[in-house]
């Protein structure tokens, strides 16, 4: 809800996890195990477990442009669930059908709602679960957020706050900053009388991509990139105070001068994190009395749209979606991780 960017110097973030689920389903198999994932280009792939428990694709070597990069992510989870107890044969299927909507052109495209994290988390849990026999509980999920975290940001090329793992392993609504070698997160819930919606913009964004444009150009402006985030960190510690004191009028204010915030660094960085999209949706929202930002890295993706007022928020859906764009609500779920059992002879 606020503080991407600076999140990743050492600034707080205020976070909500919403309930849109990645299901990773494991079940016996007779001989070899497979993946399936069709949301990310795999229909279905046969891997081994060698030793340490490293993951062999079935004709990765021979046919390298087969393999999705996603599948490197799948390969590190994998390998960690599995590195302490080799696993049975089984079938493991993926669904995130959830984190995919369909553009104005009628293309499907990621919502950019966090769907890699969501990934992580539920691959590796059901795998560990398989091999080990063990869930995630309360006694080890704190080294639990720090592997997945660190998996996961060796994903992103070493960059990332990891606080989409921490959603997606918690749930609930919080602060979350970064630490070593633990992170903290503190449960804050959202100030009363606000409604959250998510707007998707229609267009997927690459946070990696914006993320190391960014660093390009900090490395020839670094004291104005210092600027920025010292005012993108005091707009957060603000917005968090006042969800912290409950005073919704004074939360909405910290997001509009974070986007402003947001839109300056893009002048300054050439990147379009307030993009012509975000601005068209915010001019709606503006008009119906709901303050917007983009959520995340911007220049696509998803945006947020805070309301005070249930009439006001249906005139502002309706608006939204007459003009193309999809509006998804965004309530709290209050569980990350859940284990849900089959009958039959399902693992």
């Amino acid at each position: 809800m606020i503080g991407e960017y600076a999140v990743l110097e050492g600034g707080a973030a205020y976070v909500r996890a919403v309930d849109v689920r990645a299901r990773a389903r494991v079940r016996p198999r007779a001989a070899g195990s497979l993946l399936e994932a069709p949301d990310i280009g795999v229909p279905a792939i046969e891997f081994s477990t060698a030793p340490g428990g490293h993951i062999l694709w079935q004709g990765a070597e021979q046919s390298p442009s087969r393999v999705p990069s996603a599948l490197g992510l799948a390969a590190a989870v994998l390998s960690d669930a599995f590195s302490d107890a080799p696993p049975r044969p089984c079938r493991i299927g993926l669904d995130t059908s959830e984190f995919f909507g369909e553009t104005r052109q009628g293309a499907r495209e990621k919502i950019g709602l966090g769907s890699s994290a969501a990934v992580t988390v539920a691959l590796h849990a059901a795998a560990r679960r398989w091999a080990c026999g063990e869930d995630a509980g309360p006694h080890d999920v704190a080294s639990t957020l720090v592997r997945l975290q660190a998996l996961h940001r060796h994903h992103q090329g070493g960059r990332g706050s990891g606080l989409d793992i921490a959603a997606s392993l918690h749930g609930g609504t919080f602060v979350y900053r970064r630490g070593d070698p633990h992170p903290a997160l503190i449960p804050v819930p959202l100030p009363p009388g606000l409604e959250l919606l998510c707007v998707w913009s229609g267009r997927s964004a690459s946070t990696g991509g914006f993320l190391e444009r960014l660093s390009v150009w900090r490395r020839r402006n670094e004291r104005a990139y210092e600027r920025y985030m010292g005012e993108l960190s005091r707009i957060a510690e603000d917005g968090i105070k006042a969800a912290t004191s409950r005073d919704p009028a004074a939360f909405r204010m910290a997001l509009r001068e974070y986007t402003r915030s947001l839109d300056g660094l893009g002048a300054a960085t050439s990147l379009p994190i307030v993009s012509p999209v975000h601005r068209r949706i915010e001019r709606l929202a503006s008009k119906h009395g709901l303050t917007y930002k983009p959520s995340g890295a911007g220049g696509g993706d998803i945006g947020i749209a805070v309301a005070d007022d249930p009439r006001a928020t249906r005139r502002f859906q309706e608006a939204v979606e007459s003009d193309g764009f999809l509006v998804l609500s965004c309530p709290e779920t209050p569980v990350g991780l859940r284990y849900e059992e089959e009958t039959g002879d399902a693992g």
